[in-house]
């Protein structure tokens, strides 16, 4: 007998097991059943990462890649050198408030 996983909108399909089965991308096909048995299946929150990237002439903190979770958002502190002054700052949906930047809320990489 064969089953669709499908995980909700931000979840990923974290374990299947029961029955002798397995599971190939989302269907999960029991073994030979003779019996009684339960299919569970338990599913993980999407997280995503966040790079931050910074030209020239200027700094980004955090500087390191940022793990989100599904629909979270994350914020930078974008700092130009002495002597220089924003042109552009994009990327994620997001806005600039000062030197804050505020992603949108994040559903991949």
């Amino acid at each position: 007998m064969s089953f669709t996983v499908i995980p909700d909108t931000g979840y990923r399909i974290g374990e299947v097991s029961g029955c002798g089965g397995t599971l190939a991308g989302n269907v999960y096909t029991t073994g030979p059943v003779s019996g009684d048995c339960t299919v569970a299946a338990n599913f993980l929150v999407s997280t995503y990462v966040v790079t931050p990237s910074v030209g020239a002439h200027g700094t980004i903190t955090p500087s390191t890649p940022q793990t989100i979770v599904h629909g979270e958002t994350t914020w930078f502190t974008i700092w130009p050198d002495y002597g220089y002054h924003f042109m552009e700052v994009t990327g994620c949906g997001g806005t600039r408030n000062g030197v804050n930047y505020t992603t949108g809320p994040i559903t991949s990489d």
